[in-house]
């Protein structure tokens, strides 16, 4: 992103950015990393020597699999009340989406599948809770005039929502 070259440009309406199941910011590379950046680049393209890490049938196999990942009826309560939560906070004018919630279900499963694991537990949720969602709320007049961040009111309704406890509930 560069902040400066959007000029004749139109912030995406919240609706389109609905869309994108995840926003991550990385930041600023360090020192190091910014020397390899330039190092790398200074007699060749890297991306040039990029090659594959799967196949398209391998990375199709591996949808399906995180498709096959168990989630426990509680996880679906606590991602349906943590959704909800977001549409009745003060902080907050437009709540996460039908489809937001849907996001999140798919990114812990993944998650889970990731890890290795053939079903949800609430921690999968709680990892990615922001990050799904950060980008489908939109704080309201009292959020924004007080200086909140998306993050730090989906933080705390991640405090405020009671969690499952049975963590290893399975079929």
């Amino acid at each position: 992103q560069n902040p400066t070259g959007t000029v004749g440009t139109a912030a995406l309406p919240v609706s389109q950015l609905d869309r994108f199941m995840i926003k991550l910011s990385m930041g600023y590379p360090d020192k190091a990393a910014m020397r390899s950046i330039m190092s790398d680049r200074s007699s060749s393209d890297p991306l040039v020597d990029v090659k594959a890490v799967c196949t398209a049938e391998k990375l199709i196999e591996m949808q399906k699999k995180a498709k096959a990942v168990f989630v426990d009826d509680s996880v679906y309560d606590y991602i349906s009340d943590l959704c909800d939560a977001t549409r009745h906070n003060e902080n907050i004018s437009l709540g996460v989406s039908p489809r937001g919630a849907l996001a999140l279900c798919r990114i812990a499963k993944a998650w889970a599948c990731y890890k290795g694991r053939e079903y949800v537990v609430p921690q999968d949720v709680r990892d990615f809770f922001a990050h799904v969602c950060s980008h489908r709320i939109s704080l309201s007049a009292k959020g924004r005039l007080s200086g909140l961040a998306a993050e730090s009111v989906l933080d705390e309704i991640l405090k405020s929502v009671k969690c499952p406890e049975n963590e290893e509930k399975r079929r």
